[in-house]
């Protein structure tokens, strides 16, 4: 079966719908408090995660791909009992608000004859799709509602965490360090490998007789940083790709310069041009970072106790279970 993805954008959501056939997409996946959710919708969820494409599919191992379907199926469910709990709450999508919406899913396609096209093959019908519409924006209010308009970060607790972590800010030794590189290919035989090696020892020659570094580096080093005199800006050990490169810094005085070191990429000199000592970062600095840590925090704990509710008290019914439930709803 070809699979085609068509991208539907809403101001709220972003929809991928991957076509199949319309029978497929309509079968049960779960029922939540007797209300049916279909493999069409299903996708939808599992699309946001990971492209609905088979090219895409085929490098995604077993295990991941029931793991990525998994949780497709828990957003999906979610989805459904925040919107059921705004239904509750009395919060809905009038019916103009509803056909805005739907407008803008239609103004996508060339024509309305597309989108109901898509629609359909993607395993929807306009009812289904009015209702999938409604949910997506509806359960996304009744989030803001019970969770993001519910957060209270005040400052003292900002200053709290900033005293109890105060430890963790530490900055640590930062240096600047300028460089000469003479880059050798990695198929570079070792004859060849030894005139890379000459080049960059008369380099330093030129360095040790009193040249300037940053008038050398700008002539002859291969590195991108040549047009800034082979200036590095400031970075801290453990940031260079090199262990020999940081090992080397470490050693160097503020002004001192190293001899010719080999690496992979070729031959390099180095320089100290500053070094700063480890600073403590001050609470003015981090307080915003703190604030957004703290924010998300609790974001994520009244989520969770909101959706824990709705779910202790949910009958979540999967296809298996439910042929044997006669009091179920189909």
């Amino acid at each position: 079966m070809r699979l085609i993805t068509v991208l539907l954008i809403t101001c709220c959501f972003v929809f991928f719908a991957s076509l199949a056939f319309a029978n497929e997409g309509t079968s049960t996946v779960v029922s939540v408090n007797g209300v049916d959710l279909t493999k069409a919708e299903l996708d939808q969820e599992i699309s946001k995660i990971v492209p609905m494409e088979r090219s895409f599919h085929g490098g995604l191992s077993e295990e991941k791909q029931l793991e990525i379907n998994k949780k497709g199926m828990e957003t999906l469910i979610n989805m459904e009992l925040q919107y059921q709990d705004g239904l509750s709450k009395g919060q809905r999508l009038d019916k103009k608000a509803l056909e805005r919406e739907i407008d803008l899913l239609v103004a996508k396609f060339p024509m309305r004859e597309a989108y109901l096209e898509a629609v359909e093959k993607a395993g929807f019908s306009e009812q289904t799709m009015e209702r999938f519409v409604s949910r997506n924006i509806v359960s996304k209010n009744m989030k803001k509602f019970e969770v993001d308009d519910k957060v209270n970060v005040s400052d003292a607790m900002v200053v709290s965490y900033y005293e109890e972590k105060k430890a963790s800010y530490m900055k640590p030794e930062e240096y600047r360090a300028s460089i000469i590189l003479v880059k050798v290919p990695p198929s570079a035989l070792s004859e060849e490998r030894e005139v890379f090696k000459k080049k960059a020892d008369s380099v330093y020659q030129q360095l040790k007789t009193g040249a300037d570094f940053a008038d050398l580096a700008a002539k002859f080093s291969d590195d991108m940083s040549r047009i800034k005199g082979g200036d590095l800006g400031y970075f801290h050990a453990g940031q260079a790709d090199d262990q020999d490169f940081d090992a080397q810094i470490q050693k160097l005085q503020v002004g001192e310069a190293s001899s010719v070191i080999r690496s992979l990429k070729g031959f390099y000199i180095i320089k100290l041009t500053d070094k700063r000592p480890p600073r403590q970062l001050p609470f003015e600095e981090m307080k915003d970072k703190i604030r957004l840590l703290l924010v998300n925090a609790e974001k994520d704990r009244l989520y969770k106790l909101w959706i824990d509710g709705l779910r202790a008290k949910a009958k979540i019914i999967y296809p298996p279970e439910k042929k044997t439930d006669k009091g179920s709803k189909s």
